[in-house]
């Protein structure tokens, strides 16, 4: 929250303060939340089955390799 705070020029106390007097500012954060959740999940499993473009250099040559994260590197799959 640190962040947000500093962007948008709020102190961290005063957002607090209002989760927890303002249900209705409550709320809006939850679902604000909770669609940022969502949105790191489907980007954390679109990488770790699509990987991601990274440009190198390999022997002076530039070239891009596709990484992938977590435990669905291919050749790493289970069963």
């Amino acid at each position: 929250m640190t962040r947000a705070c500093k962007t948008t020029d709020i102190c961290r106390d005063t957002f607090y303060r209002w989760l927890k007097e303002d249900a209705t500012f409550k709320a809006d954060y939850e679902d604000a939340r909770e669609q940022a959740i969502d949105c790191l999940e489907d980007e954390a499993l679109r990488r770790a089955h699509e990987g991601i473009e990274k440009p190198v250099t390999i022997a002076g040559k530039r070239e891009v390799i596709r990484e992938y994260s977590g435990q669905h590197t291919p050749g790493n799959q289970r069963g």
